[in-house]
């Protein structure tokens, strides 16, 4: 069963096309979903797209933030209780076929995707949904109280509280718009590696900045 949320929609776009980019991105400052609000819904149980828009600003899915205008975008939404590792999902674009990926998008969270190879969207142009695929993860590490985690600039410091080994420490984040959307299917990866009791490590990152957001932990322990 697919759900249809008209409300959220037009809320959506209410605060949708007010939206600057994320700080700490230059590049992305005058980045605005832009044109006539589409609805469609992916044929899978709690993945929902609630709008069809384009896309002028920074191209965020590849980190480059290198300069488009009119980007075919969805708004998709999370409707489930668990962690969204991978989503696929594609449009029928006249002759032309529109893909959209999505990672890490956390238990109820939405997130502007652009079309991943840049496809320019007119406005008479029709997206015909085709397919879509998804994979939640049900044990992913959302919120430890294993590591204290700090941001400074655009570096996180992380510190292992937790009192023993911890293996292969890592960090996804993903960015976010001022009405709290995230912008990309990209998520973002930091790996700080093996951290003994007690040890602290910072990291920077050019992607990182004040609407970052972790959306994930992982680790291991000894």
């Amino acid at each position: 069963m697919v759900h249809v949320r008209k409300k959220m929609i037009c809320a959506c776009l209410a605060a949708v096309l007010m939206l600057s980019g994320c700080a700490g991105q230059g590049t992305q400052k005058n980045s605005n979903p832009t044109g006539e609000s589409t609805e469609a819904v992916p044929p899978i149980k709690d993945l929902v797209c609630l709008e069809i828009s384009r896309f002028s600003g920074g191209f965020v899915e590849d980190g480059t933030y290198e300069q488009v205008r009119d980007v075919a975008a969805i708004l998709v939404a999370n409707d489930t209780d668990k962690y969204l590792d991978l989503a696929t999902v594609t449009y029928k674009v006249g002759e032309r076929t529109a893909t959209f990926r999505i990672t890490g998008l956390p238990a109820g969270g939405m997130v502007w995707v652009l079309e991943k190879d840049r496809l320019v969207l007119a406005p008479e142009d029709q997206m015909v949904l085709r397919d879509c695929q998804a994979a939640y993860n049900a044990n992913a590490i959302t919120s430890t109280r294993d590591l204290k985690v700090t941001r400074e600039g655009n570096a996180y410091i992380v510190k292992n509280v937790s009192g023993k080994t911890l293996k292969n420490v890592c960090i996804y984040y993903k960015n976010t718009l001022e009405s709290g959307v995230y912008l990309g299917g990209i998520t973002f990866l930091m790996n700080f590696g093996d951290m003994e009791p007690g040890a602290e490590i910072k990291r920077a990152s050019a992607h990182l900045g004040d609407n970052s957001n972790i959306v994930r932990y992982g680790y291991q322990t000894e």
